[in-house]
């Protein structure tokens, strides 16, 4: 068991990767000052995923992917930058994080060494540190720490901020699929996989069900919807001094019930191909 007065770093190697694009510029300084403020003694190497773009932030080791220098003249989809930036990562273990997850309260330092210990010792694929998501039925496991997902969860694979082993995450990733895809289809794929999925248990935690890596969420969880702010982000942002721009993309007004999920459906059937292999878990 390693001494108590180590970092998280010599616990064992470890990437951030903050998965972006560039048309997400605009959250890259609240996101990195936020977790500045809230994990200040992050010491872990930082992969910020963009296409061309280019961030740095005070402190904070980052390094930015320039995807685009892979694809040439071809605009990639989410998967695909993804996909390149694993090339990149230099260690066995990912924490993943997508960009408009914006850190609301300080990090769980010491549960979150003990989920890397664990991912170290057991070998897991995927341990989920904020779960916010639904339909994600799990059962109590020997680890006080952690629950088990079920195997036929609808969300056994999230875009939640997680441990994940990196073969584990390269293996459920598809090159043309965006992030509501992969999480919609590679939890299919999950499905038929005797794959070691935990969520954190909210009730081992100083906070509870904010999690490991506590940040924002409004109606539709996180910061961004379909492009757009959500409202209450505002004040948010407000109260932690940080100033945003908000015209560049605006504010999300939320559609009727069946609207919302009417274009969810013309989404699905626009690629019956690629709908046919995700429903199968291809």
């Amino acid at each position: 068991m390693p001494a108590k007065h180590q970092t998280t770093r010599e616990l064992n190697d470890v990437t951030l990767v903050v998965q972006s694009t560039d048309s997400f510029s605009d959250c890259w300084s609240p996101f990195f000052t936020l977790l500045a403020r809230y994990w200040p003694d992050c010491d872990y190497p930082i992969l910020l995923n963009t296409e061309t773009k280019t961030y740095q932030h005070p402190g904070l080791d980052i390094r930015c992917t320039r995807t685009q220098d892979v694809f040439g003249s071809r605009w990639p989809t989410w998967s695909e930058t993804l996909l390149a930036c694993l090339q990149m990562v230099d260690t066995e273990i990912i924490l993943f994080m997508l960009d408009d997850f914006f850190i609301s309260r300080p990090v769980e330092i010491e549960a979150l060494q003990r989920c890397l210990e664990v991912m170290q010792g057991q070998r897991y694929s995927n341990i989920t540190l904020s779960e916010h998501g639904h339909e994600r039925p799990a059962r109590e496991t020997d680890h006080p720490l952690l629950l088990k997902v079920e195997q036929r969860a609808r969300y056994r694979v999230t875009t939640s901020p997680a441990l994940w082993r990196k073969p584990a995450l390269r293996a459920y990733l598809r090159k043309n699929e965006n992030a509501w895809e992969f999480e919609i289809f590679g939890s299919r794929r999950a499905w038929k996989k005797t794959d070691t999925f935990f969520i954190v248990d909210p009730r081992a935690l100083k906070n509870g069900a904010e999690g490991v890596i506590p940040y924002f969420q409004s109606v539709h969880d996180s910061g961004i919807f379909k492009g757009k702010w959500q409202k209450e982000i505002r004040p948010f942002f407000r109260d932690e001094g940080i100033e945003v721009d908000y015209s560049n993309r605006g504010f999300y007004s939320p559609l009727p019930g069946f609207r919302l999920r009417l274009l969810l459906f013309k989404r699905l059937i626009g690629n019956p191909v690629k709908l046919f292999r995700g429903v199968i878990g291809w």
